[in-house]
């Protein structure tokens, strides 16, 4: 049988070993402060000699309070602060080793199944849905390629079946822009369909929050699925920054959806060099709170995206 005090692994090897038991998976984070108080762990093969004492460790708690850490960074501006990842997409702020209520930010992503929020409207409020499959017209938020107007001439619907599939397409600050651009305003049916359709996508039993670590990558139906992100404020250095590549697969047959799915004359914003989108978010919510439903608020907290992941 095999006995620690022969292995011949170094001590620290074997006790990450026994922090991973207890939940601690990453050799980077640690928040408790090894002390070795005598010996040093000298490994021991099967010689006759009597084996050189283990040495002794104690745990000194650093801080408490956090959901799945995933790594610890020093602010490195003086302040004596640390940065701590939560799995969940929040970032904490240790001063003096107590942690601040408040976080440093905030950045989970968040998916929800359009057909999971078809069933609830068509469940509560079916009537609804009349105004949502007629759709609206979406403002093309500066990205329109040459002799397209601003916003779409016709309207995109929400939800759209087709020969058995359900698919969904929608952006309300598309649909309160372009209504606006077009003249036509949302009027009380418009808005109380819009306002449940977000009440529902939102609803933490009906979304999927997470965190994108360095180098993941999630792959969705664009058609089925819907996806929103945290507001966050990047790192000032450039080293620390992060960076969020889309790329948008597209396949003729792929899916029978309207062709008003199509906000611009092909599948896709179309490509122009030198050019980005230039519209103003921040405008349009402070101008018009009732259309566009004003900005986001997820209310991810702490645990919701950790227990997700």
């Amino acid at each position: 049988m095999r006995h620690d005090r022969y292995n011949s692994r170094p001590f620290s090897f074997r006790l990450w070993q026994r922090l991973q038991m207890f939940g601690i998976r990453s050799a980077r984070i640690i928040f408790l402060v090894l002390v070795v108080i005598s010996g040093l762990a000298v490994g021991v093969g099967w010689a006759a000699e009597p084996a050189q004492p283990l040495a002794t460790a104690h745990l000194q708690l650093f801080v408490s309070g956090l959901v799945a850490p995933l790594d610890f960074q020093s602010a490195r501006d003086g302040t004596g602060r640390f940065f701590i990842v939560e799995q969940g997409g929040t970032i904490r702020i240790v001063k003096g080793q107590k942690l601040l209520a408040t976080p440093f930010l905030n950045i989970s992503s968040i998916i929800v199944s359009g057909v999971t929020v078809h069933d609830a409207i068509r469940a509560r409020a079916p009537d609804l849905l009349e105004p949502l499959y007629r759709g609206y017209h979406y403002h093309r938020l500066g990205e329109e390629g040459p002799g397209e107007e601003p916003a779409t001439p016709y309207r995109t619907p929400v939800f759209a079946n087709r020969n058995g599939q359900l698919s969904c397409r929608y952006q309300r600050s598309g649909i309160a822009a372009g209504q606006r651009e077009r003249g036509v305003p949302l009027d009380e049916r418009d808005l109380e369909a819009l306002n449940l359709f977000d009440q529902v996508a939102a609803a933490p039993e009906n979304r999927l929050a997470f965190f994108l670590e360095r180098g993941d990558m999630i792959v969705i139906n664009n058609y089925t699925v819907m996806h929103a992100r945290t507001r966050f404020t990047n790192f000032p250095e450039p080293e620390r920054q992060r960076r969020l590549v889309r790329m948008w697969f597209d396949s003729e047959d792929f899916r029978d959806v309207p062709r008003e799915f199509n906000l611009f004359a092909e599948n896709g914003i179309p490509k122009q060099e030198g050019r980005r989108a230039t519209f103003d978010f921040k405008k349009l919510y402070r101008d018009d709170p009732a259309a566009t439903g004003g900005v986001p608020d997820l209310k991810i907290s702490d645990g919701d995206a950790a227990r997700a992941r």
